[in-house]
């Protein structure tokens, strides 16, 4: 990333995605430790075996048929590479991306002592916020989250070697 955005902070990028996007977030900061600082995973699919067969299986066929390869590549085989600031959110009335999914993720992050912060929505749908005090909730948390692991403000250069920090 050096060198692609020079006015960017390296040290301070996050991701953040809703349901397809949540699993993509998930994905990035645990197969990109280096790179992502930060995610905030709404809904996501942490594990690709126990989801809703009407979304899952008109695109990656059944069970059976499918390589071992989204196994391998899951979120859940790969938690023990977590090393930024995640924040998992779901409705515990997920029809479609069951909660047992990231409670999955959870008990390997739990077993490896690996810090990460969850806020779990009672009752909620896959969409989540489902009336108004929801919504503004929902949107507290995530600015709150974003606030407080990737803060805005200017970035602090580092001063190279033989150069003064003035």
């Amino acid at each position: 990333m050096p060198g692609c955005w020079p006015e960017s902070d390296a040290s301070r990028v996050g991701v953040w995605g809703w349901i397809g996007g949540g699993s993509m977030s998930l994905d990035a900061i645990v197969h990109g430790p280096d790179l992502y600082f930060s995610a905030i995973a709404v809904a996501p699919k942490a594990n690709p075996l126990p989801h809703d067969t009407f979304c899952h299986e008109r695109y990656m066929g059944l069970p059976g048929d499918r390589s071992t390869g989204e196994c391998e590549s899951s979120p859940l085989t790969h938690a023990q590479h977590l090393r930024g600031n995640l924040l998992l959110v779901h409705g515990t009335g997920d029809a479609n991306g069951h909660y047992r999914v990231p409670e999955m993720l959870m008990n390997e992050l739990l077993a490896r002592n690996t810090p990460f912060t969850v806020m779990a929505y009672p009752n909620r749908p896959h969409r989540v916020p489902d009336g108004t005090p929801t919504l503004r909730h929902f949107h507290s948390t995530l600015t709150r989250h974003r606030h407080q692991h990737l803060p805005t403000g200017q970035r602090r250069m580092v001063p190279g070697p033989g150069e003064d920090e003035g």
